[in-house]
């Protein structure tokens, strides 16, 4: 299968490629960051072999968290059960919770 690195600039590419558990992913609007963040969980576990219950992926907006699920849903056949793609409100609540 393989994550589709044609589509991502150098920056995104590194972005994705990036080496440790937790990374930041800071842009302007329109830059393509939930492509990226897509693009990064799929690069996980298909590449890395993570397992999706140990994934946490954060948005500011409940659009770009609907969007990430639906775009994984697309164009992956891994079982999502247990991965975590929510607003940063979201996960501020569960925690406070």
């Amino acid at each position: 299968m393989g994550v589709p690195f044609e589509k991502l600039n150098e920056a995104q590419k590194i972005a994705v490629k990036a080496e440790g558990a937790r990374i930041l992913i800071l842009a302007g609007p329109g830059t393509g960051k939930t492509e990226v963040l897509g693009h990064r969980i799929r690069y996980l576990i298909e590449e890395k072999n993570t397992n999706p219950s140990e994934i946490l992926a954060v948005t500011f907006t409940v659009k770009a968290a609907q969007e990430m699920v639906n775009r994984l849903r697309e164009f992956s056949s891994f079982d999502l059960t247990g991965m975590r793609i929510l607003t940063i409100h979201g996960e501020a609540w569960r925690i406070l919770c």
